[in-house]
């Protein structure tokens, strides 16, 4: 019997799926879409569980999901008559978010919604962390953000029976306290919360200020002091077109203002410190009703907390602290809330859930995706006995390793199957990987796997087990100095303890225990700014674009030849490729411009009528002629044929011009292995350079792997599509100048907005893929703009770029260009759409 359980609408959309009572597999969602912190619909995870178990949709006997936004009404309707301004973020039950389940449900096939079940938040949380940590028995203890109205909950597990002891409701919230001020420190990407913990131990004095900030009390446990916040006057959440949460800022001007006059360091050491105060208040409360403590919420996965519980809390004799405290967990912790409520015959005979859930390759699979890098790597294949011993000779030698091993790890940390790995005795160790590997902050410290077995021979703690590395515990004096890669500014290590449920991993740390008397690895997760890999081909994409020394990718051993540790130039590994139609005022001014760093050009010409040929010939320049249909398919033709095979394709217009300061970055960019570059943008316009306004974010892929990049099939702003890899944005620009006359200007924007039009009318009919250019731009257009009032949402637009955007900076020259560019051309759009609407209406 199968059960399926979905995090899904809060941050790391997760699935999970239980047969019987045994976890089969659990993922999620940001290690197959590769968005980071995906809020979404778990879609790639539940298609990919269901083709490799060989089931379908239909086949689940319950599907659960970790909210319930009917629970609560009470404190909504409470809180609303409190604070009118709330009505728009406590909506009585947000239908749309239900709604939102049940399409994702169809689509994939679902046709029985009887199944489907929602629960509590805060009650997802603590079924998984109950139900996982083998107690039978425990005090239950809930922290995040907030969900389901929620920020904390407290709970007892006794006899079978579970009753909630105590709440926190919206405003007031551990999880934005701590996250506003991550925000403040400058750290603005969700999740950024570990970096703060790391901070903090650069901090020398406790700034008494924080106790404004938040204060316990007996009767509500703890309360905000709102003068510092803003989350509950505005919108807390705002989501971009790729589904990733972006946050405003939560802390008010007050906070700024009040703490401005501190370090940073401090800062972060205080928010700490009064985070923990609150937390150990809280425990203690409440641990006369039982020594075994199940620690859950995102507020779990602060380590620094985690590994003082037991020394704070005295009554408490037992800590757990899952592998998923955080949302994704929820996924599990749904399944378990069905479980406790409606199949307790399943719940009394639960499986531990496994350390690894997620997909797995074999070495057969493994072989097809590295057999086209046999020019660049040096691979071998080794049996199981090799391949450790060869991983520890590189380690022994101070290299730095990546280990991709079996099957994907549950949570946020890296366990071992998918790791990068380093000898902790190198004093140097650390800062290395930091600036070469994992391009990071400097604070920023690395956890030490230890054999479970001689964990306490190495920390100075109550209970040194922590298999999920969730847990912060302090170095015992005599042992610093003999790993001090691992140990940080505060003597500490966030530890994993390695026992035989880890397998190989288990079997490299046991061989390089008993040769180097050391039981003890830097581990730190395989990933450079992304998602942790999953893939074996983005373990590849990784090794290739980072300083990685070998890559144990199952049982081969892949290394980096000359040719692949050769530096790449733009000279000898781009080509060049232009689309020209009587550009004879551009061409010679932007060959000149192109051979001072390149000479692989090849251009495509429209049969040009003016003298655009004879200048391709003057100066030697590959070109073929093609007749004109769109620019898209120019483009494509112009990749398909370009006579150089170089690592590297740019494309180029005949009125944009390249310089010094961007080749250099983009030289640097390629040699990180990036599959893609958006390229920023500034327009010269009657000879004034325009940085503000819609200039000050205009990014366009110029620069693309050969062999991964292709033209969409859009009648205006044709975008590069590339088929994989990571993508980045350049911090340097190139410049347009077009030299032709201002008439020229009037009729291309004339021009375009009857293919923007056209563009439009096939979108809104379904004939082409709404999001077949990955632009951002096209994207928030069809997603926002489209939505406003027709003909005043242009007004709107030129008041936006030359006000919110400064482009009033500009000067009167740049007035003129966003007035034709912003409005006008938006104006025309709008007008064209009108008559094709009224065309289309008429018999």
């Amino acid at each position: 019997m199968y059960h399926l359980g979905i995090n899904c609408f809060h941050a790391n959309s997760s699935i999970a799926i239980i047969k019987d009572e045994t976890i089969i597999f659990a993922i999620e969602e940001e290690r197959l879409n590769r968005k980071k912190n995906w809020f979404g619909f778990p879609k790639n995870s539940i298609e990919y569980a269901l083709k490799k178990l060989e089931i379908t949709i239909n086949d689940f006997h319950s599907i659960s999901i970790n909210f319930d936004q009917k629970q609560n009404l009470s404190f909504k309707i409470y809180s609303i008559i409190k604070n009118p301004l709330l009505i728009r973020k406590l909506k009585i039950v947000n239908k749309s978010k239900y709604k939102k389940v049940i399409d994702s449900l169809k689509e994939i096939g679902l046709k029985n919604f009887s199944k489907l079940k929602f629960f509590d938040h805060h009650e997802c949380h603590v079924f998984y962390s109950f139900y996982s940590s083998g107690f039978k028995n425990a005090l239950v203890i809930s922290i995040d953000g907030f969900g389901d109205q929620k920020s904390s909950l407290i709970g007892l597990f006794e006899k079978n029976n579970f009753r909630i002891i105590d709440s926190v409701y919206f405003p007031h919230s551990l999880g934005i306290f701590y996250q506003a001020f991550t925000q403040y420190l400058g750290f603005k990407n969700y999740g950024d919360e570990y970096k703060v913990m790391g901070m903090s131990a650069y901090g020398k004095k406790y700034i008494n200020e924080m106790d404004n900030v938040i204060q316990y009390c007996d009767k509500n446990l703890f309360k905000l002091n709102l003068d510092y916040f803003i989350h509950h006057k505005t919108e807390i959440e705002t989501h971009n077109i790729n589904q990733q949460i972006e946050y405003k800022n939560l802390y008010s001007d007050k906070l700024k203002k009040v703490f401005s006059k501190f370090k940073d360091f401090d800062v972060a050491f205080s928010v700490q410190k009064k985070f923990e105060e609150i937390v150990f208040k809280i425990i203690n409360k409440y641990s006369n009703l039982n020594s075994n403590l199940c620690l859950t919420g995102g507020c779990a996965l602060n380590s620094l907390l985690n590994g003082k519980v037991l020394n704070n809390c005295s009554k408490i004799k037992n800590l757990y602290i899952g592998a998923t405290p955080h949302d994704a967990g929820g996924a599990i912790g749904s399944i378990y809330a069905n479980f406790h409520k409606n199949y307790k015959k399943n719940i009394q005979n639960l499986k531990p859930i496994p350390i690894y859930t997620g997909p797995e390759y074999s070495n057969n699979e493994i072989s097809k995706y590295i057999s086209e890098f046999s020019n660049i790597f040096e691979i071998k294949k080794l049996n199981k006995k090799d391949l450790i011993s060869k991983a520890i000779s590189e380690l022994s030698k101070g290299k730095v390793i990546g280990w991709f091993q079996g099957k994907l790890e549950w949570g946020p940390r890296s366990l071992g199957n998918r790791s990068i790995l380093a000898n902790p005795t190198f004093r140097n160790m650390k800062s290395l990987i930091n600036k070469k590997i994992k391009r990071r902050e400097s604070f920023r410290p690395f956890a030490p796997s230890i054999l479970e077995s001689e964990s306490k021979n190495w920390f100075e703690a109550k209970d040194c087990s922590d298999p999920y590395m969730v847990k912060v515990l302090k170095f015992k004096n005599s042992k610093k100095r003999l790993i001090p890669s691992v140990v940080h500014k505060d003597g500490t290590g966030r530890l994993q303890t390695v026992n035989k449920q880890n397998g190989i991993y288990y079997e490299l740390i046991s061989n390089f225990f008993h040769e180097y008397k050391i039981p003890i690895l830097l581990n730190t997760s395989f990933n450079e700014n992304e998602p942790v890999v999953t893939h074996p081909s983005e373990a590849i994409d990784c090794f290739l674009r980072n300083d990685l020394d070998s890559l144990f990718l199952g049982n081969y051993y892949l290394k980096k030849n000359e040719y692949t540790r050769k530096k790449l130039s733009f000279k000898d590994d781009v080509s060049i490729i232009c689309i020209t139609l009587n550009e004879g005022i551009h061409i010679e001014r932007l060959i000149k411009n192109l051979l001072k760093y390149n000479q692989n050009i090849y251009v495509i010409d429209s049969f040009s009528t003016d003298n655009t040929v004879e200048i391709l010939n003057k100066y030697k320049i590959k070109y073929k002629q093609r007749k004109f249909d769109n620019y898209s398919n120019q483009i494509n033709y112009a990749i398909k044929n370009n006579p150089y095979k170089k690592k590297y394709t740019l494309r180029i217009d005949a009125d944009e011009l390249l310089n010094t300061k961007l080749i250099d970055e983009l030289k640097n960019l390629m040699n990180k292995n990036f599959f893609g570059i958006f390229v920023k943008r500034h327009i010269t316009f009657l000879g004034s350079l325009l940085k503000y306004g819609n200039q000050s974010e205009s990014y366009i892929l110029r620069l693309w792997k050969t062999g991964y990049g292709k033209c969409s099939d859009d009648l205006v702003d044709e975008q590069i599509i590339v088929s994989k890899g990571m993508l980045v944005k350049s911090k340097n620009y190139f410049i347009e100048n077009n030299l032709k006359p201002i008439k020229d200007f009037m009729k291309k924007h004339l021009k375009y907005a009857k293919l923007e039009s056209s563009n439009h009318l096939k979108i809104r009919s379904g004939f082409v893929n709404e999001y077949s250019n990955f632009s951002i731009n096209r994207q928030n257009k069809y997603n926002f703009y489209y939505k406003t009032p027709i003909f005043l949402r242009s007004f709107f637009y030129f008041l936006y770029i030359v006000i919110i955007k400064k482009g009033f900076r500009d000067g009167i020259t740049g007035l003129i260009y966003y007035f034709i560019q912003g409005f006008c051309y938006r104006f025309l759009v709008d007008l064209f759409i009108l008559i094709n609407k009224l065309k289309k209406s008429k018999p």
